[in-house]
């Protein structure tokens, strides 16, 4: 099957880098599987009521999923908030998905990260393939330390669809690797990210960023008011979408972008660069 028409029938690949180690997993709750194909958070004793840490459930469910042969997708069911401390690693995932449409997970009194270059995501995608992420909202309340939303690294295939991803204090999205253009093949689209220092950022190989909305909300932000609408370099608000260095073959096209900080698009010593529409 050519690459095309396979994302046409719903492949997709994702991987994350340098993640934490997993967690061990829990005493299953007494919940079935939601579907055959599937497994749910629940079934591994997230709770999902805003209040109960799921961190170490959610990566049970994870682990599961990838222990599965083949690999099974991972549900969120809707309507539930699930609340972390930490990062949750998905990783080692081929040929299947992560569904969340309606399901928030949110970071609330989380580990600290006091160095910005160890910034981690609250969901990493980490050496996975032909993934899908669809509709999951990501939220951080506080932005206390330097936590991204969703970072994906050293995968490949991955699609991310109607993703949210708001407060963060830095990067909505991200497609991040030590060397750039390890993570291949990505598309995100019909995301938003919103109230985050970066929204949607990337230094791969392949990547197509398009449909999304990015809404950094600074001129209308208590800092704006403050300063007298003058941007200054300890701001919470930077760029909307940013091309790092090493990135090739990028298409942005087709994103809303509203106020931000500085640039709308940002771009670094990148090649094969296409922005559109």
């Amino acid at each position: 099957m050519g690459r095309r028409a396979a994302l046409r029938a719903g492949l997709a690949a994702t991987a994350l880098a340098g993640g934490a180690a997993l967690a061990a997993e829990p005493a299953a709750a007494a919940l079935p599987a939601s579907d055959d194909g599937w497994v749910s958070v629940l079934t591994h004793g997230a709770v999902g009521d805003g209040v109960t840490d799921d961190t170490a459930a959610i990566q049970a469910a994870f682990n599961a999923a990838r222990a599965a042969t083949p690999n099974l997708g991972v549900l969120f069911p809707a309507g539930r908030t699930y609340r972390v401390s930490n990062r949750v690693t998905l990783s080692g995932l081929t040929d299947t998905a992560l569904r969340g449409h309606g399901a928030t997970l949110a970071l609330v009194d989380p580990a600290p990260v006091t160095v910005k270059d160890q910034v981690r995501g609250v969901l990493q995608i980490q050496d996975c393939h032909r993934l899908k992420v669809l509709g999951l909202n990501l939220v951080d309340d506080t932005a206390a330390y330097w936590y991204s939303g969703l970072i994906i690294t050293a995968s490949t295939g991955i699609v991310v669809d109607g993703v949210v991803s708001r407060g963060f204090r830095h990067t909505g999205i991200s497609v991040w690797d030590n060397i750039p253009g390890a993570s291949n093949d990505i598309v995100i689209t019909n995301c938003t990210t919103e109230d985050v220092r970066f929204g949607i950022a990337s230094n791969g190989h392949d990547v197509r960023i398009t449909n999304n909305h990015v809404a950094m909300d600074w001129l209308s932000s208590q800092e704006a008011e403050d300063w007298g609408g003058v941007w200054r370099a300890e701001s919470k608000y930077y760029d909307g979408i940013n091309v790092w260095f090493g990135a090739d073959r990028t298409v942005i096209s087709g994103n809303t972008i509203t106020e931000c900080g500085q640039a709308g698009v940002y771009t670094q010593q990148v090649t094969n660069l296409v922005v559109a529409d």
